[in-house]
């Protein structure tokens, strides 16, 4: 099933999770958020996980794609990690071809997700290069554009 991810914290912290262009270019997209709560975005899909609870279990490797059929950039829409251009030299996340088709390095596209240390009941993406080396997932604005990189402050955290 697709599953929409949404902020724990509803009203400034914005909406649901999208694809979105960076520095003026159209291509390539990247994950991003929608800036207003009242949109839910686009759902998510977990891939490379084989449970038949019908629950994705925390701390298992999964690769996720943003459940649309098509974008204007004709590309997959699986998360990886990417360095951005930008002043902060963060890691950002990107959408890309499906982990084993790519050729690419599919160590950048293994993320878990993660319970918060908080005690609000949430749960975090956290990007996992390997099972024991995880990063949070979090927000960054940038041009009015807000994209999910690595390493925020805090997380960006779901109930």
């Amino acid at each position: 099933g697709s599953y929409y991810v949404l902020p724990l914290i509803r009203g400034p912290a914005g909406g649901g999770l999208t694809l979105t262009p960076r520095n003026g270019n159209q291509c390539p997209l990247f994950i991003g958020q929608e800036r207003s709560d009242i949109n839910r975005g686009i759902p998510v899909k977990f891939s490379n996980w084989r449970s038949r609870v019908g629950f994705v279990h925390e701390s298992a490797n999964l690769n996720i794609k943003m459940d649309v059929k098509t974008t204007i950039c004709a590309q997959s829409t699986y998360w990886w990690v990417t360095p951005a251009p930008s002043p902060w030299r963060s890691l950002f996340i990107a959408a890309g071809p499906k982990p084993e088709a790519g050729g690419e390095d599919s160590s950048r596209s293994f993320f878990q997700i993660k319970k918060t240390e908080s005690k609000l009941n949430a749960y975090k993406f956290a990007y996992c290069s390997d099972s024991k080396d995880c990063i949070d997932v979090g927000t960054n604005v940038e041009g009015g554009v807000r994209g999910l990189v690595l390493g925020s402050t805090p997380p960006f955290a779901t109930p």
